[in-house]
């Protein structure tokens, strides 16, 4: 996971987040993604290698609207500058994005992450909670983050990341599918959040 997020910042810093984009980034691109659902059901972009022989990830490194299709059927719909998306077997199992179109302050930051929680309904779960509260009494050093779950096996890892030494932040997230196979993962995420089965609609 740290190598993942070295990823993702190197990429933000190539792709222009510090806010060096063009009119042509500007045009918005929708791309639907279902999480847990096969690479063939996403649209807006082909999937490197097609479903014969799928590329374990896809980047898109330009501004679009991301729909992410969630098991349950919600749909969460966000503007993304960045957006890396991770398969397993032929199934989408991890979604990585940056929803800020630049850098901006830690405040402005936490504010649009206040908002995704509260859209996703995550702002009662006690990590999430004081996680927020501890990052509005003081503004970090440097990055912080925590996780909370928004509903049955999918979890959600949020960051906001400093962005230079220009007192400028950033925001990663990572939609996490947990499979069988991780299954000691989610009651790890359920044990630490409190979640449980109809915490969160």
């Amino acid at each position: 996971m740290r190598k993942r997020w070295l990823g993702i910042q190197t990429i933000c810093l190539i792709s222009g987040l510090s806010g060096c984009s063009s009119s042509r980034d500007n045009m918005s691109t929708a791309l639907l993604v279902e999480l847990n659902g096969p690479v063939s059901h996403c649209s807006g972009f082909e999937w490197p290698g097609g479903e014969a022989a799928p590329a374990e990830t896809y980047t898109h490194e330009k501004l679009c609207t991301l729909v992410l299709r969630l098991p349950s059927k919600t749909s969460v719909r966000t503007e993304a500058r960045l957006v890396i998306i991770d398969q397993a077997r032929g199934d989408v199992t991890r979604v990585h994005l940056c929803p800020l179109k630049e850098t901006t302050g830690f405040e402005s930051a936490l504010d649009r992450l206040e908002g995704i929680v509260r859209e996703l309904r995550m702002q009662d779960q006690k990590q999430v909670r004081e996680a927020l509260e501890e990052w509005k009494r003081k503004t970090p050093e440097f990055s912080v983050s925590t996780r909370g779950v928004v509903e049955e096996r999918v979890g959600l890892f949020m960051e906001i990341k400093r962005h230079g030494d220009a007192g400028q932040w950033f925001i990663a997230l990572t939609y996490n599918y947990y499979t069988d196979d991780r299954i000691d993962l989610w009651d790890n995420i359920k044990k630490h959040t409190g979640w449980t089965p109809g915490h969160t609609k």
